[in-house]
C-alpha cells in the first residue's frame, strides 16, 4: 500500500567549514523546496532559462501546469494536439502542448475563460485566478461566489500555506505557482492525494543544505510509480 507524502526538510550547518552566521544566495526563492519536489516529479517545467522562479505565468501555462497535475501527465507529446476542442476561439496561436493542456482544462471546468468565448492565454495569471484554477481541478467548483468561494476553499484544503505578501489580484510568478502546486497534491481530500494516487509518491525527502553560498535544495530520494502509469 502506498505510503502517504512525507517531506522532510533537514538543515545542516557544517560549523567547522563555514561561518556560524551567513546569508542565502539573493537570487535563491523562497519557495526553492517546492520547486525541488515538483521537479523531480517533472511537473516543474515548460522553460528553459533555469528555474525561472522570478518569471510571471501566463495564463495557456497555468492551465497546462493544472493539466499535468491532475493526470500525472507530464510528457510533453501527451498534450501535443492541433485541434482546438476548447471552445475559445483565441487559443489557436499556442503551441500544441499549450493548446492539448488548455483544451483539457476547459473540457474539465477547470478554466471558463474571460467571457464572449475567449480566453486570453497570453495574460499573465493572476494569483486569484490561479487559485481558481488549482481548487477546481482538486474537484471543487463554485456557480457563485467567485472567487472568495474558491479562496477559502484553498485555505481551508491548505492550498495557499506558506505563500505570504502576495495579494490576490497580483499577476503571480512561477515560485508562488510552486508552492501552490506543491500545496494543492499534498492537500487531503476524501482521504487521499494527488501526490500518492496520481504520481505514486511513496516518499520525498528534499535536503536543505548551508554553505558559503548560500542555501542548496537537493531531492535525496524520490519514489514513484509513475511510470507504471
Amino acid at each position: 500500500m502506498k505510503k502517504i507524502l512525507s517531506l522532510v526538510l533537514a538543515m545542516l550547518m557544517i560549523i567547522s567549514m563555514v561561518p556560524a552566521v551567513f546569508a542565502a544566495d539573493a537570487s535563491e526563492s523562497d519557495y526553492q523546496a517546492a520547486i525541488e519536489y515538483l521537479k523531480a516529479l517533472e511537473l516543474y517545467k515548460g522553460t528553459t532559462d533555469g528555474d525561472a522562479a522570478d518569471e510571471l505565468v501566463e495564463r495557456y501555462q497555468m492551465a497546462l501546469f493544472t493539466a499535468r497535475m491532475v493526470t500525472g501527465r507530464v510528457d510533453k507529446a501527451y498534450w501535443e494536439t492541433d485541434v482546438n476542442d476548447s471552445g475559445f476561439t483565441d487559443i489557436d496561436a499556442l503551441d500544441a502542448e499549450g493548446l492539448g493542456g488548455v483544451t483539457y482544462a476547459a473540457q474539465q471546468g477547470i478554466v471558463n475563460g474571460i467571457g464572449g468565448g475567449e480566453f486570453a492565454p497570453f495574460d499573465n495569471v493572476t494569483y486569484r485566478d490561479a487559485i481558481v484554477m488549482i481548487v477546481r481541478a482538486l474537484g471543487f467548483n463554485y456557480p457563485t461566489g467567485y472567487p472568495w468561494s474558491y479562496i477559502n476553499k484553498a485555505r481551508e484544503l491548505g492550498v495557499l500555506d506558506g505563500i505570504t505578501g502576495v495579494t490576490y489580484t497580483v499577476e503571480v510568478k512561477r515560485e508562488v505557482i510552486a508552492q501552490l502546486l506543491y500545496n494543492a497534491i499534498n492537500a487531503e481530500i476524501k482521504g487521499e492525494t494527488i501526490a500518492a494516487t496520481v504520481f505514486g509518491v511513496e516518499e520525498t525527502i528534499v535536503m536543505v543544505t548551508a554553505s558559503p553560498d548560500g542555501i542548496v535544495y537537493d531531492v535525496l530520494s524520490s519514489r514513484t510509480n509513475k511510470d507504471k502509469m
